[in-house]
């Protein structure tokens, strides 16, 4: 097909004003404003998780959340302190909220940036007088054999909240007595039902692992 003298006389215009149209709307794309975070969401996952765990633990436990790169996210800071409200709402009482950097080493199973140091996290622990539970956000703790055994006997029971519960090493550190409480997301849920209220996908969404029902869970 051959263009004429005459058709290359608007072409050439039509093809610089398309391509000027392509460069508007992709600098338009560019300076778009980055999606915002489901703030209700979060929240209400943070503030059903405090209560699940406010009702294992029991009224009047004195705890400390360690919750590692607290600062990272808007999302994770408005969780945690959903979190933290729930569990006050509930009858506990907050020592405080520490954070400890991430840290995998040692950990037997891949973590993805979501393992953090068990001795941080002890240590955190020990600068607070009376602690009677430890709850961690998020993020598993390693505790590698000679660390479980260095702390049998002297660690505060440990509650993870909002964590993965695939190929963590959860499963082994409520085995072994480390870990009190998982409720933990990834795990099958006894409803295929679909969910329809906030409750309702809180459910679906996260299990309670505890020594008592831990074997019989797919992890």
């Amino acid at each position: 097909m051959q263009i004429s003298l005459q058709n290359r006389s608007w072409l050439i215009p039509l093809c610089a004003i398309l391509i000027a149209a392509s460069l508007a709307h992709t600098i338009r794309s560019c300076r778009r404003a980055p999606a915002t975070f489901d703030g209700d969401r979060v929240r209400t996952d943070g503030a059903m998780a405090g209560a699940a765990v406010a009702r294992h633990l029991g009224e009047g436990r004195r705890v400390l959340i360690v919750a590692p790169e607290y600062d990272a996210l808007p999302a994770y800071r408005a969780q945690v302190s959903a979190f933290a409200s729930a569990l006050k709402e509930n009858g506990l009482r907050v020592a405080a909220i520490e954070t400890v950097p991430t840290d995998e080493r040692g950990s037997r199973f891949p973590l993805w940036g979501r393992g953090v140091s068990g001795r941080d996290v002890l240590a955190k622990a020990a600068s607070h007088a009376n602690v009677e539970a430890v709850v961690v956000l998020l993020h598993v703790p390693v505790f590698p054999p000679e660390l479980i055994a260095e702390t049998a006997g002297r660690r505060p029971p440990i509650v993870l909240a909002l964590a993965d519960g695939f190929q963590t090493g959860v499963k082994e550190l409520v085995e072994e007595g480390v870990v009190a409480l998982a409720l933990v997301s990834g795990l099958p849920v006894p409803s295929a039902a679909a969910s329809s209220t906030p409750e309702e996908r809180f459910e679906r969404r996260y299990r309670s692992v505890t020594p008592e029902n831990v074997s019989s869970l797919r992890m």
